[in-house]
């Protein structure tokens, strides 16, 4: 029945704006969410006060005594931060008659701006904002304080340009004291528009602000929070109860439970905005009771009788400790009984000024106010005491839909994501029955949907790995049932890719049995079949076979990081190598419950039962692949012995003579580098010999001085990435090498060429020597089966853990320079390498296509002709004189040209790992580009 009463009250209260409400409602949308930027010319002006867009604000709707004044901030030019207050800025304020300033500008916690104004006797309330965002409802109602308690001077808000944030601040201002002083005012779009409100969000806050100076409406909201709360905790507790619960029923519920708390929230605001207007009532009803006192005030009893009812009415649900729902028709019955002793008390005030003016010259006596006094206070008390209750029971609400919440999000939202999996899975095995025991057309509609619904299901199940491993009351105990239906579901897909492998191989072998013998003219389509089958196979069998052999080498992958751990049970870098291996191989981690070596056991786990369960019909999809391509280039060469065919075989002939021209296209483009290569040595020895004759044998010594000064300019600092400053060791190692066998050997040098020579080599050995990186302890045998991209990335993710670097660049390479790179793919014991080498035969029966010849490719620096010796060493020279960073793409050609004068034998060992390393990189730097 309240409820029905409240719906009455709000409606009459709003009766006379209701039309406008509407309107607005309708155009609110008018209002951008983030309105467009505007144009600024950034750049620091500080001529004159700085204060633009400066306005005071109009008092029809506040009080006659209120001073209020918006403006921009102080010298803004284009962002929060331009602010500045200088001398004249503060002689403006000062001219204004403003002592007080709330600032929402972003940067209103500024220090300079608090000092400045404190210094001037301004008094200051920051409350920043960011741009085109909107105050909060508390940050209005602290402003609101702030400038009610500026009883002396004027008020000035300012935001950054001075339009949006300071607009709502001073429309609150507005709202609130039109509010107090009882204006009924309805504010809308009209009125947001000339206070210069930006954006919807803006609107929003003043629409709920307007609607919480509303008692009816904010007894209403308080009235249906609690039902609405029971309600979705309820459903809560139905789904915890129940077997089945998916996903979107939780995210139904979580929306709902979110919904309330944000109700919640916003009815602890307006509980407070009704009781600050109940307050401020009450204050006035004090201020109107004293101008009663010259002459007969009303009663005690009069007083009480405006409010008696309620007050008993509410301090019997106090002591029952009743809910807020029993409350919320108090809300609105208290203010109109506020109202209603506001009312008797401005009638006595103004009999009691009527009557003072009729009695001239008499001098009445004061009348004792004690006893009204003590009754309005008491009747103050109890409605504190009503909101001091209702508080708490927003409060206690709250809490209990938290607690609903974070059970919706922690095992609760578990069961449900396991369930989602669950359906998933089911969902996939039906259709891989359907699909594996109908027709093609409905096998490969089965297998796509089955893609789908997987990857829907990897989606969910990172879900629940991110939710699980961010939850400390989770454990990864309650992943474990999502891992096992994740694993199934590989599987399953795994069963899908061998049938549709079985199903290729027995297509094509029913085919070549249904086959009878024919004539001329059968040969010659036989031949066009047997191509087309061929082309028909070949895909299928190079996608499911890079599938495999994708699992493959991710396997292997790991095996290799358990087979080291094997070897080397006591080394700190195994659980470091299990990282790396995560991120590599894509492996599922809940970092904060489990050890990167545990989550890649489960990923091997299933790589290996997927192999188990492909690799059979796989190999045997590729071998007949193979076969099948045979087969048509051995009916075409049948065929060309057919007498009746001369044209054809003509015809064909010039397509064997192009496929084989396009397939030599590929060789001559190598043939061509080669040739490059020859041509850079060649002209490299002609320069040589040139030099031996011009000058004496010592000008490499010189070339390498100098390419060493350089590589001293180019030093890698501590936070140059570890590819770069491999790079440069290497160059730097190279010529420390060269340098000493010059320096032992026979040839008699100048005695100030082997000081230069012999200084260089002391600096580079020694920068070599300084320059220090994580590594293992054991680099070699950690490295000796990894790729060189392993080995990279495993450098650099032990600098990025915070590992002490220890290990000298030029031990590391040396240690790399050890290891001889081996000939097969590294951790490939676990696998012999079959399926990769049934695709490279399938691949190599097939004719290549050449690069087409309108293909340029790019230019490599070592490719390229050297330039002459004296024309290196004043590059060398130049180089030398100026610091460089150690990725100068331009310096590391010239110390490749140069360094191409030495003997390779300086150079690290070609067939080392440490060479592959530096190809790795290059490789890597080239992609990049």
């Amino acid at each position: 029945m309240f409820v029905a009463v409240l719906m009455m009250l709000l409606f009459a209260e709003r009766a006379s704006g209701s039309n406008t409400s509407v309107t607005l409602y309708k155009r609110i949308n008018d209002f951008p969410e983030v309105p467009p930027a505007r144009d600024c010319f950034p750049g620091s002006n500080l001529r004159g006060h700085g204060f633009k867009h400066f306005e005071w604000i109009s008092n029809i709707h506040m009080a006659p005594t209120d001073r209020l004044a918006r403006s921009g901030a102080p010298h803004y030019e284009c962002n929060d931060s331009d602010q500045e207050l200088t001398d004249e800025s503060i002689q403006f304020l000062k001219e204004k008659d403003i002592d007080n300033i709330i600032s929402v500008n972003f940067e209103a916690n500024s220090p300079a701006i608090k000092d400045k104004l404190r210094a001037n006797g301004i008094q200051y309330t920051p409350l920043p904002v960011k741009d085109m965002a909107s105050p909060s409802l508390e940050q209005i109602m602290q402003a609101y304080l702030a400038f009610r308690s500026a009883t002396r001077g004027a008020t000035l808000v300012w935001c950054g340009f001075g339009h949006g944030r300071s607009g709502v601040i001073v429309t609150a201002f507005e709202m609130l004291r039109a509010a107090e002083l009882q204006l009924h005012h309805y504010f809308n779009d009209v009125d947001y528009r000339k206070r210069h409100i930006e954006s919807a969000r803006q609107i929003r806050t003043l629409e709920k602000l307007q609607d919480f100076l509303i008692p009816s409406y904010v007894g209403l909201q308080a009235g249906k929070v609690k039902p609405h709360a029971d309600d979705t905790q309820a459903t809560v507790k139905e789904l915890a109860a129940a077997e089945e619960k998916s996903s979107s029923q939780l995210r139904t519920v979580q929306t709902e439970l979110q919904d309330v708390i944000s109700s919640l929230h916003d009815l602890d605001a307006a509980l407070d905005i009704q009781w600050h207007l109940d307050r401020v009532w009450l204050d006035k009803s004090l201020e109107l009771l004293s101008k009663t006192q010259l002459t007969e005030p009303p009663s005690p009893q009069a007083l009480m009788d405006s409010f008696n009812d309620v007050q008993d009415e509410i301090g019997t649900l106090i002591g029952e400790q009743a809910s807020i729902t029993d409350f919320s028709y108090y809300i609105p019955t208290a203010a109109d009984s506020i109202k209603e002793l506001m009312r008797k008390l401005k009638v006595a005030a103004r009999l009691s000024l009527a009557r003072s003016k009729s009695q001239k010259g008499v001098t009445p006596g004061q009348t004792d106010l004690t006893a009204q006094i003590y009754a309005i206070e008491d009747y103050r008390k109890k409605v504190h005491d009503m909101f001091d209750m209702l508080h708490s029971q927003v409060q206690k609400i709250r809490t209990a839909v938290e607690i609903s919440l974070k059970e919706s999000k922690g095992p609760l939202r578990i069961q449900a994501l396991n369930s989602d999996l669950l359906k998933k899975k089911n969902t996939i095995d039906g259709y891989a029955s359907k699909g594996m025991s109908a027709d093609a057309i409905t096998f490969y509609a089965a297998l796509q949907q089955c893609e789908e619904i997987a990857n829907d299901a990897l989606e969910t199940a990172w879900t629940m790995a991110k939710e699980i491993n961010d939850d400390e009351e989770l454990s990864i105990q309650d992943f474990s049932g999502a891992r096992r239906i994740l694993h199934e579901i590989r599987i399953k897909f795994a069963e899908l890719m061998a049938f549709q492998a079985k199903k290729y191989t027995s297509n094509y072998i029913k085919l070549q049995w249904q086959k009878e013998p024919g004539s001329n003219i059968d040969a010659q389509q036989e031949a066009h079949d047997l191509q087309d089958m061929a082309a028909q196979i070949i895909k299928p069998a190079t996608e499911i076979g890079a599938y495999l052999q994708d699992r493959i080498t991710t396997a292997n992958i790991i095996s290799n990081i358990f087979a080291f751990a094997k070897k080397n049970t006591g080394s700190q870098m195994i659980e470091h190598d299990a990282r790396v291996g995560v991120t590599t191989t894509g492996t599922l981690w809940l970092q904060n419950k489990e050890t990167a070596k545990e989550a890649l056991h489960h990923e091997l786990d299933s790589l290996m039962e997927e192999i188990s369960v492909m690799k059979g019909p796989t190999s045997v999809l590729i071998t007949v692949a193979s076969l099948a391509l045979q087969d048509a280039q051995f009916a075409q060469a049948v065929f060309l012995n057919v007498d009746e065919a001369q044209m054809d075989v003509i015809t064909w002939r010039k397509e064997a003579i192009r496929e084989v021209i396009d397939a030599m296209d590929k060789q001559l483009q190598n043939e061509k580098e080669q040739k490059q290569e020859l041509e850079r040595k060649e002209q490299t020895e002609a320069e040589g010999q040139r030099l031996v004759g011009d000058r004496d044998k010592n000008w490499k010594i010189e070339l390498a001085v100098e390419i060493g000064l350089a590589a001293l300019a180019a030093v890698p600092k501590l936070t140059t990435p570890i590819s770069e400053a491999i790079l440069w060791a290497r160059q730097a190692i190279r010529i420390v090498r060269f340098l000493r066998n010059e320096m032992r050997g026979t040839v008699q040098v100048a005695e100030d060429l082997t000081t230069e020579a012999n200084q260089v080599s002391t600096q580079l050995t020694d920068t070599l020597k300084e320059w220090k990186l994580a590594a293992p302890a054991a680099t070699r045998e950690w490295a000796k089966s990894k790729t060189p991209a392993q080995v990279i990335q495993g450098l650099v993710e032990l600098k990025n853990s915070g590992v002490k670097p220890t290990k000298p660049i030029d031990e590391l390479i040396e240690e790399l320079e050890a290891i001889d790179v081996p000939v097969t793919v590294p951790g490939n014991e676990e696998d012999d390498g079959h399926i990769e080498k049934l695709l490279e035969k399938l691949e190599s029966i097939r004719v290549p296509i050449g690069i087409p010849k309108q293909t340029r490719l790019p230019e490599l620096a070592h490719l390229r002709a050297p330039r002459d010796y004296q024309a290196l060493r004043q590059a060398l020279r130049w180089a030398a004189s100026i610091p460089h960073h150690s990725s100068d793409v331009e310096f590391k050609k010239l110390i490749e040209e140069a360094a191409a004068y030495l003997p390779t034998d300086c150079d690290i060992k070609r067939t080392s790992k440490a060479f592959a390393i530096v190809g790795q990189i290059r490789r890597d730097a080239v992609a990049a580009a």
